[in-house]
């Protein structure tokens, strides 16, 4: 009895999981447009979200789950709130900066749902540390393996749709379709397969490292070898399968993302790493500016080669320097104009929703006709909107996320022997961090869940709850 009834919560676990993740990911896909129920309940949804009459509760909803989280996550840690190292300070100060925003420009605000997107964001990601803390480390990591496999399960079905069953928006290169996959936008699909890309290669790292540790321990080692060769091809194929995805998406941005990220991987996989950077940068130092020189020359070989080329892709990945791209160059005069706009704004930006249109109404060059640029960069647009001082909150705790080191129970750090649930979620994250600065998605539905969730994933430590049981007991 106990046997099946265990049984029946991991089903129910995972099923809960599969469909909180496909939520996130699809609630915004084009698929939905077409079944009338389904698209008769989002649109009703939508309207909900952002009607001014409604808003507020929601929004005030999700102020009280932050609040939990928050209270929570710190009970657990043990940790001082007000201090310059923890990452919930910071982060708690972007939000504290949004709502004041929101309250005294409520009427405006809500006609926008960005500021509902970013606080149910960070609700996922709070969330999701909390529910690692409360476990046990090694529940924590077998939670975090099962949300990982689930989430690169789906961006494999996403990356296998059919580019013919795409929406009523067609992009393209050349006379070759831009895979957008589920989405009606390539540049969003690109960094859902960039993201899921790293997340299946940090998978199979995973797989292969404990596979090679029981082996050392003796636990059923022959039968585990057999079948650890198995186990990691299948996110090493789905990884292969998103890598094409992203490829077709024809998005300089997400392939720019995906390379930092993939960077990031190879470099924590290295064991003998530390001898090697010694090296490198024993070189670079005696040899820098000759270093410097070479690296220019190879960069301006390479982008040469590429422009006589006729590979569609190399052609696509060299356009960056091609002057009449009005790609790159429409968002370099979004860039300069929502530098302005902070310029002019510098405390508090100009609230929720106005970002776009002030851009559009008085620093949109002549020439240009379209100011949806402006919200392709996340970054300067959150800064026009709530300010420096909100911008400099989400850096410090985006900062601190990615470059605090994970510790086991006794306070020990795991450089020698990283945690690779950790290091394919901050890889992950990497790729979308990278991307929102050139295409957006933080205030998008799907990857705005996404970042956040891996996020949570790639930042919490596992240790916390690891202290306080060994101090209870």
């Amino acid at each position: 009895m106990n046997g099946k009834f265990t049984l029946f919560k991991e089903v129910l676990k995972i099923t809960a999981i599969a469909l909180v993740l496909s939520l996130c990911l699809f609630a915004d896909s084009h698929v939905f447009e077409t079944h009338g129920m389904i698209s008769f309940i989002l649109h009703e949804l939508t309207g909900i979200l952002i009607n001014p009459l409604t808003q507020w509760m929601i929004i005030l909803c999700v102020i009280v789950y932050l609040l939990t989280f928050i209270l929570l996550q710190q009970r657990i840690n043990g940790l001082r709130f007000c201090r310059a190292a923890n990452p919930n300070f910071w982060l708690t100060g972007l939000l504290f900066l949004g709502a004041l925003d929101y309250t005294f420009n409520y009427y405006t605000a809500a006609q926008s749902a960005m500021s509902l997107m970013l606080l149910t964001g960070v609700a996922l990601n709070l969330g999701m540390s909390v529910t690692l803390l409360k476990q046990s480390r090694d529940d924590a990591r077998y939670l975090t393996c099962l949300i990982e496999s689930i989430l690169v399960l789906l961006l494999l079905i996403s990356s296998l749709w059919s580019t013919s069953d795409s929406g009523s928006h067609y992009f393209e290169y050349r006379g070759h379709t831009r895979w957008s996959g589920l989405w009606d936008n390539p540049n969003i699909y690109a960094l859902l397969m960039g993201s899921g890309f790293l997340l299946a290669l940090g998978l199979a790292v995973r797989i292969w490292k404990s596979g090679d540790k029981k082996s050392k321990m003796g636990d059923r080692s022959s039968k585990f070898g057999v079948n650890k060769y198995v186990i990691v091809i299948l996110p090493l194929l789905a990884a292969s399968l998103m890598a094409r995805a992203l490829m077709h998406s024809y998005s300089r941005g997400a392939w720019l993302a995906a390379f930092c990220g993939l960077v990031y991987l190879v470099f924590q996989t290295k064991k003998d790493l530390n001898c090697l950077q010694n090296h490198i940068l024993r070189w670079v130092r005696t040899h820098g500016t000759s270093a410097i020189i070479i690296v220019c020359a190879i960069t301006v070989f390479i982008f040469w080669q590429c422009q006589q080329q006729q590979h569609l892709i190399a052609k696509r990945a060299a356009s960056i320097v091609n002057m009449n791209d009005f790609s790159w160059r429409n968002r370099v005069f979004a860039w300069k104009g929502a530098l302005q706009i902070i310029a002019e704004h510098p405390w508090f930006g100009t609230g929720w929703g106005q970002a776009k249109l002030m851009y559009e109404h008085y620093y949109l060059p002549s020439k240009l006709n379209e100011a949806a640029a402006i919200a392709m960069n996340d970054y300067l647009m959150l800064g026009a909107t709530l300010g420096i001082p909100a911008l400099f909150c989400l850096g410090m705790y985006l900062w601190l996320s990615l470059t605090q080191k994970a510790r086991i129970g006794n306070g020990e750090s795991l450089s020698k022997e990283a945690d690779w649930h950790q290091t394919a979620c901050r890889a992950s994250a990497i790729v979308l961090l990278i991307g929102f600065w050139f295409d957006g998605g933080l205030f998008i539905l799907p990857t705005a869940a996404i970042f956040w969730i891996v996020m949570g994933l790639g930042s919490t430590k596992l240790s916390a709850v690891e202290d306080t049981v060994s101090q209870s007991g």
